[in-house]
């Protein structure tokens, strides 16, 4: 099995790190991507035009929606040559169950990133540049599943510094490697 130093993949090769918006996918995924020699990849580089215009619309997305972008992530979880950190709401079980459904149990892992709304507001309206519209925070919270007991997740609470969440991240993720 692979190390925090070493580029192969051992068992674990997809980090999921899903959450509503604001709850830091991106910032902690990028720095965990580094901190384990791995890739990163944003599941909102994959949303859509129409899926974008929708969003900044304030106009939740619906399963159909979903479905074409969670199949390509998939694809590119499968393909991952190097463990791959992957920034991507997940919000519902069966969202995550197609995510996964090409990689083996023990090739992935989630890791919810769990934040008050009081929090994730702040943070949202604070955003520049971002086609997610603030005010689709309620239907991501409403549609949100949280993680089974049989789903190889871990919930981390993220209302914290970028530092101490990345701290949490990484004691996990040790454990893993």
């Amino acid at each position: 099995m692979g190390s925090l130093n070493s580029p192969e993949i051992g068992k674990l090769k997809c980090i999921f790190m899903m959450g509503v918006a604001g709850c830091g996918k991106t910032t902690i995924g990028i720095r965990l991507a580094s901190l384990i020699h791995g890739d990163f990849i944003d599941a909102d580089w994959y949303h859509s035009k129409k899926a974008k215009e929708k969003m900044s619309k304030g106009i939740p997305l619906n399963d159909e929606d979903r479905q074409i972008w969670l199949e390509e992530l998939a694809e590119i979880a499968a393909a991952a040559s190097k463990r791959t950190v992957i920034a991507c709401s997940a919000l519902k079980i069966t969202y995550r169950r197609i995510l996964t459904k090409k990689l083996k149990t023990d090739e992935y892992i989630f890791i919810h990133l769990n934040v008050p709304k009081s929090e994730l507001e702040r943070r949202l309206t604070a955003r520049i540049d971002h086609f997610f519209n603030p005010e689709l925070l309620q239907s991501q919270l409403q549609t949100l599943e949280a993680p089974l007991e049989c789903e190889r997740c871990c919930v981390i609470d993220a209302n914290s510094s970028k530092d101490e969440v990345l701290s949490r991240v990484l004691n996990f993720v040790e454990k893993l490697l």
